[in-house]
């Protein structure tokens, strides 16, 4: 008998324990699994599968920090005149790469700029997207 493989749900969730409001990453479970979800798991500074396949930067150099920003609407092309020697930025469609020469507290460009040049976004590391893509995979 041919098994089906199950199909899985992720969800990326920005800016929840913000203001002074606290979840528990247990009570987000109990939340999920409430919604009839089953084998609910949480993970933190977590995202999605072909962002770690693109890899439009080549493989992440020593020293470097790749980011990916995950836009509600695409931000348009306008965000590659950003790109700078310090940080480069790759759009595809509404992901968006964005290569630091350093690390993230290196970069001119905040978290907070970042969202006022491409709109509201949850902003994840690369190496964070692959350890959630091991388990998915």
């Amino acid at each position: 008998m041919a098994r089906c493989p199950m199909t899985r749900f992720v969800a990326l969730l920005g800016a929840i324990n913000v203001g002074g409001h606290r979840i528990t990453m247990d009570r987000l479970r109990v939340e999920v699994a409430s919604l009839g979800y089953t084998e609910v798991a949480a993970s933190i500074a977590s995202g999605m599968i072909a962002a770690t396949d693109r890899r439009p930067f080549g493989p992440t150099r020593e020293g470097y920090t790749h980011m990916v920003a995950f836009c509600r609407t695409s931000p348009g092309h306008a965000i590659s005149e950003q790109s700078t020697a310090a940080d480069r930025f790759e759009l595809h469609g509404r992901e968006l790469h964005w290569l630091i020469d350093g690390r993230l507290t290196d970069s001119k460009v905040t978290l907070p700029k970042l969202a006022k040049l491409i709109g509201p976004n949850t902003t994840r590391n690369i190496t964070s997207l692959e350890r959630l893509a091991l388990l998915l995979r």
